[in-house]
């Protein structure tokens, strides 16, 4: 997997990261740590607590969500490091100026985490049925499908059940037909599901019998 397939299929920025600007502010001890503004006398905060937190509406100030849930995404989603990931203190400071957080180069950083995390392991470790490693480790699913589409497969959504009341129905005497009541069951300008994908292995060992694949 190469940055170029890896930036092709997340879209995420993948530029080189810029260098820290080592310049010293003029009154450092002055200027007080964007934690305590963000999330208290709080410690640390689990993604978990930061999300619980918006979805009870504990922040209310529009900017200050948006800070909370991109937090949470780069700590969960792009930059993981365990099953229980905690806000990273670091990109709290670097989220102070929102608009440079949003521009950072997030995909060169997840990519590089987890290249090395790969590397590290040998192929004793790579070859067990589960591996852990670090960063947006679904990007190398995303890799392999775009690469070998014939890997994937359409998943089928699930139907909403309809409860209709037989007893009701038949002292009214109302003679719609049962597709007639599922069609008014739905909701008035629906937009259309998206179609989802995943991994079928069952393919990927019949593209290897038949060698339908170039090595």
């Amino acid at each position: 997997m190469s940055l170029h397939e890896f930036a092709h299929v997340t879209g995420l920025n993948c530029r080189k990261i810029p260098k820290k600007n080592i310049k010293r502010k003029k009154n450092p001890i002055n200027e007080k740590l964007y934690w305590g503004e963000l999330f208290g006398s709080l410690k640390f905060c689990a993604v978990d607590t930061a999300i619980e937190m918006l979805k009870k509406r504990k922040v209310k100030d529009r900017e200050m969500r948006l800070k909370y849930a991109c937090l949470a995404f780069t700590s969960c989603v792009l930059l993981p490091t365990s099953h229980s990931p905690r806000i990273i203190t670091e990109h709290v400071e670097m989220i102070r100026d929102f608009d440079e957080f949003l521009k950072y180069p997030w995909g060169r950083v997840t990519f590089e985490m987890l290249v090395t995390g790969i590397k590290k392991k040998d192929e004793m470790s790579l070859a067990q049925s589960s591996v852990a490693l670090p960063g947006f480790v679904d990007a190398i699913q995303l890799v392999f499908m775009a690469a070998v589409p014939q890997i994937k497969e359409v998943v089928t959504p699930v139907e909403p059940v309809v409860v209709i009341d037989s007893d009701s129905d038949s002292d009214s005497g109302d003679s719609e037909s049962l597709a007639d009541k599922v069609e008014m069951s739905k909701p008035p300008n629906a937009p259309p599901a998206s179609v989802r994908y995943c991994v079928n292995p069952a393919h990927v060992r019949d593209l290897h019998e038949e060698c339908k694949v170039r090595c």
